[in-house]
């Protein structure tokens, strides 16, 4: 004779759980971009971007998750979409200098000589893909191919 007790998480579809982790994830991505762009935030504009997407994304997926209702729903996926955008402009930003021409080979020792000598951070090539990868599985987690339970 066993008493289940229900929890609120056994209730709950599985994509509206994955609407929970995203809304974690974006979470986790403001915070962690505002750390790695603090030392760019006065120089370029265009660090607030993520930070500031990131915390919109919280926002959205939180209540989408938290109302789960078609509207909701349907707002993350939009927003889910323009985390695509955010993720390939920041791989854009991030390899900006990478994909300008380098001219000649004694203009790129020249160049690594002064990177060492200023210790300059590079930023990292891979890290603004987070965002696209947080745009697709949220839009494979709650799409209606997956028959969401919607109230």
């Amino acid at each position: 004779m066993t008493t289940e007790t229900k929890t609120p998480f056994r209730s709950m579809s599985i994509n509206r759980m994955i609407a929970f982790l995203v809304a974690g994830g974006f979470l986790f991505l403001a915070i962690e971009t505002r750390i790695e762009h603090h030392e760019v935030l006065g120089e370029k504009l265009a660090a607030y971007v993520p930070i500031i997407f990131s915390v919109l994304g919280f926002l959205i997926a939180s209540l989408a998750a938290l109302k789960w209702q078609q509207k909701w729903i349907r707002v993350l996926h939009i927003y889910l979409f323009f985390a695509l955008a955010v993720g390939l402009g920041g791989m854009y930003f991030h390899n900006e200098d990478r994909l300008e021409g380098k001219g000649d080979k004694a203009s790129e020792v020249k160049e690594d000589e002064d990177k060492e000598t200023e210790k300059e951070k590079t930023p990292p090539i891979l890290t603004p893909i987070a965002f696209a990868g947080l745009g697709v599985v949220g839009l494979l987690g709650t799409s209606r191919r997956w028959n969401a339970e919607v109230v």
